[in-house]
This record gives C-alpha cells, structure tokens and sequence, in this order.
C-alpha cells in the first residue's frame, strides 16, 4: 500500500512538472507581462470584455500610482498593469497574446527559446584586459628566449667557423674561438702542442662544438646584449611600461638613479660612441654629473666630439 502511494505521489509530481513549467514558460523575454499572465495582473478573467479590463486597469492604477501610494514596490506594479493593460486592451496583441499561451511552441518560434536568451554574469573589463595583457606577455617572453637561443646557435657556429676579418669574421669571434680551442686542447691532454692549422678536422669534432658552446654559455648581456636572458620585465607590455614612467620620471625630477643617469648620458653622446666608452670613461662622465647637458658640452669639447663651433 504504501508502495502505490510512493508511485501515486510520483505520478503527480511528473504530471505537475509540466504545468509548472508551462506557467514558467508564460513569457521568459517579458515580451507581454512576463512571468504573470496578463489577465491576472489586471484581476480579470481570460474571456474578460473590454469594458470589464478597462474598469479593472483604472482602479488598479489609481491605486498603485507612485504619486499616491507610498509603498515601495507601487511603481513596479503600477508600471505591470500599464503594460497588462497595452496587451489587453489592443485587439491584435490580445490576440496574439491569447495565441502563445495556447499554444506556446509558436511563441519560443517567434522569440526563441528562454535557456538561449539566458547569458553568463557581465564580466569585469578589467579582469579581460588584465588577462590579455598577461597572455601577450607570455607569448612575447617565449619570443624573446626563442631569438635568444637562435642568436646563440648562430654564434656557436660563427665561432666554430673562425672566419678570418676579411671574411666577416671579427676580434671578440676570434678570441671566442682560440679560448674554445684552449679548452678543447685541455680537455685532450694536448695543450702543449702546436696549434693546428685553420684546415685542420678539430673544428668536425663534437667535442670541439662543445667546447666552443661552454665558451659562449660564459658570454651575458654586458657582453653581448643579444645574449642577455629575458626576464618578464622584457617583455613588451611590462617593458613599456617601464619606459613610460622612466621617462615621466625624467621630466619630473630628473635622473636620480645610475642606470637613469647612464640613459640620459648615452642619449646624450648617441649609442655608437656610448657603446665604445671604457669603464673609466664612464667613471670620469659619471663623476662629472654628464647627465647635465653643460657638463656633458664641456666633456665634449675637451675630448674633440662638441657639434658647436666655437666663437
């Protein structure tokens, strides 16, 4: 008995589940009066004439107007049966209202079905451009360790190649080359020996390539900027972002930091001539407080690079 009365209580349930959700389904895109049938929000029955719907919305909106009714949530029902009203009192969308509750297939036709009209919460703008931000630094971090390695590999064979001057070899790749040589000896037991001569097979062996490799590997961004390993304040957007406020910086209060101090001094001498300074050079033009445009004329006077003639 109790048994039947478990698949009894069931039955119902299911049999309900559909009206539940027909009553649901009324009109999800508040396209009519939403979630309330239209006739109950003016109080009156589904074959109600015009008179009777015309009678109910007066008195329902001389009730509920905002100006007159004090309670919170008059206007929002004031505003439903204005809407109840335009749906109800115009003969073609009464009509057309009349026909999506009979039938409602034709009204999820017409407006689509509601699980479609439903979206996801609005996302933060700025939790989307943070995000962005993030991904294109990560694809051009791994842009800067990819040239890093490739420019490595170059080199590597550049020096193992020894090309002479002429041949658009240079000093640093030729020194590169006999120190990759040493160590190459070294690690033979022959460093007592001669040097081979430029044909010889030494430059074929792995071991050699190894060599010249772990040599190379010795080599930081001091040395050659191409070499120097990226770090996330490389990439693009950080980078920038640096530069922006480095230079707001510089207009602010000026070079306050050596590396500051050591930026505005290159851009005063130019990058091929900065490049080329010793360590003490750059000691005496620190010293000197060359960052300072008349301090950096008079260096340049003094050492034959001034662009001004003289009086």
């Amino acid at each position: 008995m109790r048994f039947t009365l478990v698949l009894l209580a069931a039955a119902a349930v299911a049999l309900m589940a559909p009206a539940v959700s027909a009553k649901k389904m009324l009109d999800p895109h508040g396209i009519f009066c939403g979630q309330t049938l239209c006739y109950d929000v003016l109080q009156v029955e589904k074959g109600a004439n015009d008179s009777e719907i015309k009678k109910n919305y007066r008195r329902l909106a001389r009730s509920l107007h905002p100006d007159k009714n004090p309670d919170k949530d008059a206007k929002a029902k004031f505003n439903a049966v204005s809407k109840a009203y335009q749906v109800l009192s115009n003969e073609e969308e009464r009509a057309k209202y009349d026909s999506y509750l009979q039938d409602p297939t034709e009204y999820i036709k017409k407006y689509g079905h509601h699980f479609f009209k439903t979206q996801a919460a609005p996302t933060d703008v700025t939790i989307v451009i943070v995000l962005i931000l993030a991904i294109f630094s990560g694809i051009h971090y791994a842009v800067l360790v990819h040239q890093r390695e490739t420019y490595f590999k170059m080199l590597v064979a550049v020096v193992v190649e020894d090309k002479p001057l002429s041949s658009g070899g240079t000093e640093e790749t030729q020194a590169l080359h006999k120190a990759a040589k040493d160590k190459f000896l070294a690690a033979k037991g022959d460093a007592s020996k001669k040097a081979p001569k430029k044909g010889s097979g030494y430059k074929k062996e792995a071991a050699f390539k190894t060599a010249v490799e772990e040599v190379c590997a010795e080599l930081t961004g001091w040395d050659d900027p191409n070499l120097a390993t990226p770090t996330v304040w490389d990439t693009f957007v950080i980078s920038v972002s640096k530069a922006l406020f480095t230079e707001l910086m510089l207009k602010v209060s000026g070079p306050t930091t050596d590396d500051q101090k050591e930026l505005v001094i290159s851009r005063l001498l130019g990058d091929d001539v900065f490049y080329d300074l010793k360590a003490d050079e750059l000691k005496e033009l620190m010293e000197r407080e060359c960052w300072k445009a008349d301090k950096m004329e008079e260096w340049k006077k003094e050492n034959g690079l001034s662009d001004k003639k003289e009086d």
